[in-house]
C-alpha cells in the first residue's frame, strides 16, 4: 500500500508514498524558502540539485516544477499500489 488514512487523523505512507510523502515536504520547503524563510538545515537547492538535474542556484521555480513533475509521475503507481491493496 502507499498512502492511507488512520482513523485518529493521521496517514501512513509506505511503498511509494514514501517518495512521495518527501517530495511533497520538498517542495513545501523550496516554497517557504522562495519567501524568504530559513531552514536550520540550511539551503534546500543545492541539496537536492543533482537529484533533479538543476544548477544549484536554479531558479527556486524551476526546482518546484520539478519536484511537481516527479510527484506527477508517482501518483498513477501510487493509486495502482492502493487499489490492489484493497483487492
Amino acid at each position: 500500500m502507499s498512502i492511507k488514512a488512520i482513523p485518529n487523523g493521521g496517514t501512513v505512507a509506505t511503498g511509494t508514498g514514501v517518495d512521495y510523502m518527501r517530495l511533497a515536504s520538498l517542495r513545501g520547503m523550496l516554497r517557504l524558502e522562495a519567501v524568504g524563510m530559513k531552514s536550520s538545515i540550511g539551503p534546500v537547492r543545492p541539496k537536492i540539485a543533482k537529484e533533479f538535474g538543476l544548477k544549484p542556484r536554479a531558479p527556486f521555480a524551476d526546482f518546484i516544477n520539478a519536484v511537481q513533475a516527479k510527484m506527477k509521475e508517482l501518483e498513477p503507481i501510487i493509486q495502482k499500489e492502493n487499489q490492489s491493496d484493497t483487492v
